[in-house]
């Protein structure tokens, strides 16, 4: 993303409408992460994670996904691997 695409995604993140797709998306993956399973603690320990950006801005519940910190953060790394590939 360039650096105004990103300021934009970082606005959207803030926004309320996001705040209540993120409640939504816990929700239905019952505060669990899709990957790994492990369940959250509290809401923080959970990512509320674009399986695409297809419906940017009016995502579906098929487009988000749960994932804790780590298989976040390894979900990203696979995608930046495949992108270089």
């Amino acid at each position: 993303m360039n650096a105004e695409k990103t300021t934009d995604y970082e606005i959207y993140l803030h926004s309320d409408h996001w705040q209540r797709m993120k409640k939504r998306t816990i929700f239905l993956d019952k505060y669990k992460c899709r990957a790994c399973g492990t369940a959250g603690t509290c809401v923080s320990d959970l990512h509320t994670h674009h399986i695409n950006y297809d419906n940017f801005g009016k995502e579906k519940a098929e487009d988000l996904c749960i994932l804790c910190a780590s298989c976040h953060v390894s979900e990203h790394e696979a995608k930046e691997l495949v992108n270089i590939l």
